[in-house]
């Protein structure tokens, strides 16, 4: 399965309509599941000495603009207006998307150490990564993960994994570059706002 939407039809899980972008609607055995999920995490939480809260469902557009949702994501947002005909204020959902910042594809098993070395090295710095090395081929690889609207997707090849490099594709160009992985790791903290950075520390 190449994520999670296709796993969800196999399953009977969940599905998405137009109607509400990016919001689940949830078959009985994936809200089955989901509870029982819930129930075994906030078990979890209540042997550790964690307390829950709830945060509210839609935000004002200036938080998603501060997070970098509203540029990224925006088409892929529920989206309300103020009822208030005097403030011109938009609202919105924070949009059903992958939680990877990254995704590092292998080209071939003959990159593979590399590209692991580049995810070992992402997770080290914070980033939510995440690595393919199937036997698909890239071009389909880089499809699935395009659609997924994962920020950056670093390519590596033969030629990368001599050149301790990488091909960097970013969502919404088409352009690729290769860089070296230094350079991917100060790509990643420039998707942070100054809300974020403590992630970029290292």
């Amino acid at each position: 399965m190449s994520d999670h939407r296709e796993l969800a039809k196999v399953m009977d899980l969940f599905h998405f309509e137009e109607h509400s972008p990016g919001m689940i609607f949830w078959h009985p055995i994936g809200l089955k599941l989901l509870r029982l999920i819930e129930d075994f995490m906030r078990q979890i939480y209540q042997d550790h000495g964690f307390e829950e809260v709830r945060s509210p469902v839609a935000l004002n557009r200036s938080l998603w603009e501060l997070s970098g949702h509203w540029h990224k994501f925006r088409k892929n947002m529920f989206i309300v207006g103020s009822a208030d005909a005097e403030e011109e204020s938009d609202y919105a959902l924070k949009p059903m998307s992958c939680p990877a910042q990254i995704a590092v594809a292998s080209v071939s098993e003959k990159s593979a150490d590399w590209a692991e070395m580049i995810f070992r090295k992402l997770k080290q710095i914070g980033a939510r990564v995440e690595l393919y090395v199937s036997d698909r081929t890239i071009a389909k690889k880089i499809r699935e993960l395009s659609a997924r609207k994962i920020p950056l997707i670093a390519v590596v090849g033969e030629k990368e994994a001599m050149n301790q490099s990488l091909n960097l594709r970013r969502l919404g160009i088409a352009r690729q570059e290769e860089i070296p992985l230094a350079e991917l790791e100060v790509e990643f903290c420039s998707l942070h706002t100054e809300a974020n950075f403590q992630l970029c520390q290292h």
